[in-house]
């Protein structure tokens, strides 16, 4: 009686031990066939994919350079493949694919943006503050400052713009853009010549000689006047804005 009594902790643990064993291989059985139904089910098979932020592709190309379709396993899916041979474009600045379940495939899209167009004898080309040739959207009207002048070497979308004068003029539009965005808005063109800068306003075609030295002082000044003119809304009147010469500004 008293071995009986001795032993019945121990039928007591292995009762608990069994039970403990019996409900983990219970739930290891529920959860490697919900886990395969989840694989297999055709409640998870992408029926609709979402492509946001895309403006210089058609959601075909986007769809085509992740090697994406419709009709597969939201699970079966790489998303990081799928992510980095979209973002081999060397027009993609960023991508990120996300599933939204059941059924939907989220593709958010980043383009690389242009700064500037470049006029190259009468055709217009957008570039990027790499200086990246971009493809232009057809009937788009960019409201960008506008690089021109003789170019040396060939301007061709998909390559790097290289050469005097386009350098320097992505320069000063990289140097207003980061410094002065109220003057990069006003700002219609950009030429280079033996003068140096000479910049045109969108108020009145207003030619700004900047020259070739000192620019961000200059570029201040310029700022300065400018929104000095247009509040007492003479911009438009003025016939040029020169600041070549050292400590001088001159509006004629």
């Amino acid at each position: 009686m008293n071995k009986q009594n001795e032993l019945q902790p121990y039928y007591r643990a292995l009762k608990i031990l069994i039970l403990i064993c019996g409900s983990f291989i219970l739930c290891w059985k529920i959860g490697t066939g919900y886990a395969s139904w989840l694989e297999s089910s055709k409640t998870f098979n992408v029926e609709k994919i979402i492509v946001q932020g895309f403006e210089i592709f058609e959601e075909a190309d986007i769809l085509r350079m992740g090697g994406v379709n419709k009709n597969q396993s939201i699970w079966e899916m790489n998303l990081k493949v799928c992510e980095e041979r979209i973002s081999g474009n060397p027009f993609i600045e960023n991508v990120r694919l996300r599933r939204q379940f059941p059924d939907r495939l989220i593709i958010d899209i980043e383009e690389k943006q242009p700064v500037a167009l470049v006029n190259n004898k009468g055709r217009l080309y957008c570039i990027d503050q790499e200086g990246l040739i971009l493809p232009s959207k057809s009937g788009k009207l960019y409201a960008l400052p506008l690089i021109s002048g003789y170019f040396q070497g060939k301007i061709e979308t998909g390559k790097f713009g290289g050469g005097y004068p386009l350098q320097q003029g992505l320069h000063l539009v990289q140097l207003i853009r980061n410094g002065y965005p109220v003057l990069y808005n006003e700002i219609s063109e950009i030429k280079m010549d033996r003068n140096g800068y000479r910049l045109y306003t969108k108020t009145g075609g207003v030619p700004v000689y900047l020259g070739e030295k000192e620019l961000l002082k200059k570029l201040k000044y310029l700022e300065a006047i400018i929104d000095h003119l247009s509040g007492q809304k003479k911009l438009r009147k003025s016939r040029y804005i020169d600041l070549r010469f050292r400590n001088q500004v001159i509006v004629g």
